[in-house]
């Protein structure tokens, strides 16, 4: 077994602990925080915490939402886990079963392994660097063949730091009207799955963390997918990301 496919394993493990534990208050949710576009529950913590104390024993730093300290840690780091422990918090907290547990590793700022747990569902996903996406069960995940703009199906979202100012929200605009349909599920890394999985062509999101989406990016690439990935100039620790079935759909919407 490789360093990866073990650091694979361990995350799996990781994540489908922090699942259980999620699914079992699917029902209970906890609100910790709200603030005006956002919310934090106490189940984020907790299953943070459930993560954490399971990913500890691989020895890589770990970059996780809710611990700042050890965010700035990590960051030091040219190899770090990025840790979700529940994308789709607010969907959580009102019994909409659009929210995964997700696990990226990130190695010279690219993310090159992901784990994504839709607990809800029983399912998880794993994705990494030469070698193949699969679901826990072995089975291969592939992107959808795709690639013309016009016929994509596209997954977005609008995080509460992104840019809404006019200018911004025309680009969008812009980009959306030039595919074929557009939905928002409320959580980056289940787009990003369903886009592994093939079911959609294309996700797009600016100014989304970077927890956000680690996992999720490496998951595309491993199921044929591609990725483009670029620093938000405005918020620290946010990215723009386009995930796709194929570069040309990256390229053409880029165009727009």
């Amino acid at each position: 077994m490789s360093d990866l496919e073990a650091l694979a394993e361990a995350a799996l493990t990781a994540g489908e602990a922090a699942g259980a534990y999620l699914r079992g208050r699917f029902a209970e949710a906890s609100i910790a925080e709200e603030r005006r576009r956002d919310v934090k529950l106490l189940e984020d913590a907790q299953a943070e915490a459930i993560i954490l104390e399971r990913l500890a024993s691989t020895g890589v730093p770990i970059f996780a939402e809710e611990s700042a300290e050890q965010r700035r840690e990590a960051a030091r780091s040219d190899r770090f886990w990025v840790v979700d422990p529940l994308d789709g918090s607010f969907n959580f907290s009102r019994g909409f079963d659009r929210c995964v547990v997700s696990i990226g590793l990130v190695e010279a700022g690219r993310p090159v392994l992901g784990v994504i747990v839709d607990f809800m569902r029983g399912q998880a996903f794993v994705g990494m660097s030469g070698s193949p996406a699969r679901d826990q069960d072995g089975e291969a995940v592939r992107v959808s063949a795709v690639d013309q703009l016009s016929e994509a199906a596209l997954l977005t979202g609008l995080p509460a730091q992104r840019d809404f100012s006019p200018a911004s929200m025309e680009a969008f605009s812009r980009g959306l009207s030039r595919v074929k349909k557009v939905r928002m599920l409320g959580s980056a890394a289940s787009s990003l799955l369903l886009v592994a999985r093939g079911v959609f062509d294309i996700y797009v999101e600016d100014d989304i963390m970077i927890w956000d989406v680690a996992a999720g990016a490496a998951l595309v690439e491993a199921a044929g997918g591609a990725v483009r990935m670029t620093q938000s100039s405005r918020i620290e620790g946010a990215v723009r990301l386009v995930a796709a079935a194929d570069q040309r759909l990256i390229e053409d919407y880029d165009a727009a």
